[in-house]
């Protein structure tokens, strides 16, 4: 099967951009699938004859579109980017002068399906499957929907045609399905299929720590919504109680938050027992997990939180915001604490309560056993057959 993504993956400037993409493909590619993707949907369908300009000016105009479409560098050039998991190949954007020429291309590659990931890359699909015929199937991840709000009448129109037009809509959590379907999506061609980890990279920690020494860890970007914000003063809490906690903040040079979390570390007397780590390769992510005693996982809102899984697998428990898809994701395996007023005590109380019992690692990785990459790519497979047999 042959099929194209209008996604965001890993790129050689890039290695670490949304690994869940990339460990999807990788996962295909090694059932015999072949994947290329257009980077962010970057599909640009522009007739050089269609221009409001009069004239002279309007001869000019078309000339430079014709040049663009027709013999600028890089024009639908087909990039490959290889690290130690597999290649990935992807184009920066692709033009055409006409929908007849996208359509000449896309049946030239013989592909057999398009899977957008975000609605915000998916924009055209309802267009090419109208015009064209082509078909698409759509996964939502979290705040390309959840971010949508009444206000956004716009926004809430379009994404709807996306959802409606699908030949499937793919969400990671429950959560999500409800919200979009709180903004007038009737959730027919729904279904629900939450991201996965990579076993050969998370599993269970084998060494033994200290008694009374704590490491927590958050993993992720340092923004508001992940309220990465609050760690230097939940860990100044969590302190009063058990003094030999440290916390490791992986992927510190991703978000704007980063200034201001070094100046609360100094104001709080916290240089010693705080350690920032900028993002590593995806594959090198389970060796920092596995150092942990529990991941913080505060967000003010998330679509699922794979992180929670991968922690799970690892035989690391979670303490989460009670926000978005948070809860599905860690299950019994944590705690997950509400919005409230008392937000920071009650999120460092949690953590206390958390690292003063004890926990089995291998019940805690059990209970995620089931989500792997192998069986989300599963699921997405039979979605695509069941799409292609019935054309």
């Amino acid at each position: 099967m042959n099929i194209l993504y209008f996604a965001p993956t890993a790129t050689k400037k890039n290695p670490s951009l949304c690994p869940f993409i990339t460990q999807r493909i990788f996962k295909l590619q090694r059932q015999g699938h072949a994947v290329v993707t257009i980077q962010g949907g970057n599909l640009i369908i522009s007739n050089p004859f269609n221009t409001k300009r009069k004239g002279f000016l309007k001869i000019l105009a078309i000339i430079y579109k014709v040049f663009k479409n027709t013999f600028a560098f890089n024009k639908n050039r087909l990039k490959v980017f290889t690290n130690e998991l597999g290649s990935l190949c992807y184009y920066d954007r692709v033009s055409f002068v006409s929908y007849r020429s996208f359509f000449q291309w896309y049946k030239k590659n013989k592909f057999d399906i398009i899977h957008a990931h975000f609605l915000w890359y998916s924009e055209s699909l309802p267009e090419l499957k109208n015009k064209l015929g082509i078909h698409y199937v759509v996964t939502i991840h979290g705040s390309d929907i959840h971010e949508i709000t009444s206000y956004d009448s716009d926004q809430i129109e379009k994404s709807l045609e996306i959802l409606n037009n699908a030949d499937k809509c793919i969400f990671i959590s429950k959560y999500l399905l409800k919200y979009a379907m709180s903004l007038g999506y009737d959730g027919i061609n729904a279904t629900i299929i939450n991201n996965g980890f990579n076993p050969d990279i998370f599993y269970l920690k084998k060494h033994k720590k200290s008694k009374n020494d704590y490491l927590i860890g958050f993993v992720g970007h340092l923004i508001f919504i992940k309220r990465a914000d609050l760690l230097p003063r939940v860990l100044k809490l969590i302190k009063k109680k058990l003094p030999n906690t440290k916390l490791i903040i992986l992927g510190c040079n991703n978000g704007d938050l980063f200034p201001y979390i070094k100046f609360m570390t100094c104001k709080l007397n916290l240089q010693n027992d705080i350690s920032f780590v900028p993002t590593v390769n995806p594959e090198k992510v389970g060796e920092y997990m596995r150092k942990l005693d529990v991941l913080l996982l505060p967000s003010r809102n998330e679509g699922f939180g794979v992180v929670a899984i991968e922690a799970q697998a690892c035989g690391v428990g979670v303490v989460g915001s009670a926000n978005g898809g948070i809860p599905e994701a860690v299950g019994e395996n944590g705690i997950c604490v509400p919005e409230s007023e008392n937000f920071l005590n009650d999120y460092a109380n949690a953590v206390i309560e958390w690292l003063s019992k004890e926990h089995d690692p291998k019940k805690i990785a059990k209970r995620v056993k089931d989500y792997t990459w192998e069986n989300c790519i599963k699921k997405e497979v039979e979605i695509y057959n069941s799409i292609i047999n019935n054309i």
